[in-house]
């Protein structure tokens, strides 16, 4: 990406810290010397995206600011601000007790939605997997305890597409909670391991998209299916060009934006 002077055009796209899920430390490595290549901190994510003359950063809050007690969360919010950057909150485990803390805050400074996904499973044979099922159980208990918070505060949850659910899986948590409390948060790359395009899967629900994650695939055949292989924007099966505009048209010419990378394993 070319350096640019934070034009307007890329105010609305922000860079998540899981697009180095690696040097952020997201992905274990036990061998020696590796340490030294998983020191990238969120002020270094920050710097990144400024340089690039994006518009924020998105960071799974509970990951980095367990303690919300702690002014850290408040310290980094305002580094951020002296950069012209926001953040897109996300939340690596959603639980009803931390939101509780967090959703003021966030309404303190007009941010009406975080993203949460379901369970840690990757891959799209979740129906295989015996902790699936009671993660998504946990999932539905929790937004159920938060609902009370989510109304007063105005913080819509956006329950990302996280290779673990299926857009029928997604309507369902709308339709039992209320399309007031519950959204969309899409990863175009992870459309398809659920059994979608970008297309169906924006035809199906893009209605109730309020983030968007922006990654891409290159996809092989397999002998027991296919395998998708993470690469940059651009060079995989992803139609950017196509569905950004569409999206943007029909939904929300406002919609928020960030940049993604795949995962490191195949």
């Amino acid at each position: 990406m070319k350096k640019m002077n934070n034009p307007a055009s890329l105010k609305n796209l922000s860079l998540s810290a899981y697009a180095f899920g690696y040097g952020c430390g997201f992905v274990t490595d036990s061998r020696e010397n590796a340490a030294q290549f998983q020191m990238l901190s969120l002020e270094n994510v920050a710097s990144i995206s400024s340089d690039y003359g994006l518009g924020g950063i998105e960071v799974p809050v509970d990951r980095y600011f367990p303690d919300l007690s702690s002014p850290e969360l408040d310290n980094f919010l305002e580094y951020l601000s002296t950069k012209n950057l926001r953040m897109i909150f996300a939340l690596e485990n959603f639980s009803s007790s931390y939101f509780r803390e967090l959703a003021p805050k966030l309404a303190q400074r007009n941010i009406g939605f975080v993203r949460a996904k379901v369970s840690n499973f990757y891959g799209g044979n979740r129906f295989l997997e015996k902790n699936y099922e009671p993660d998504k159980v946990l999932f539905q208990k929790n937004i159920k305890d938060s609902i009370p918070d989510i109304k007063k505060y105005g913080v819509k949850v956006l329950v990302e597409n996280h290779q673990d659910v299926t857009v029928a899986d997604i309507r369902e948590l709308i339709n039992m909670f209320g399309e007031d409390c519950i959204g969309v948060n899409w990863d175009t790359g992870n459309s398809y391991p659920s059994g979608e395009t970008t297309t169906s899967f924006m035809e199906k629900i893009g209605s109730s998209v309020g983030n968007v994650h922006l990654k891409d695939y290159k996809i092989e055949r397999s002998e027991m299916g296919y395998v998708m292989h993470r690469c940059a924007l651009g060079d995989g099966i992803v139609d950017f060009e196509r569905f950004i505009p569409a999206l943007k048209k029909d939904f929300c010419a406002d919609m928020p934006f960030s940049i993604e990378l795949g995962a490191m394993v195949g």
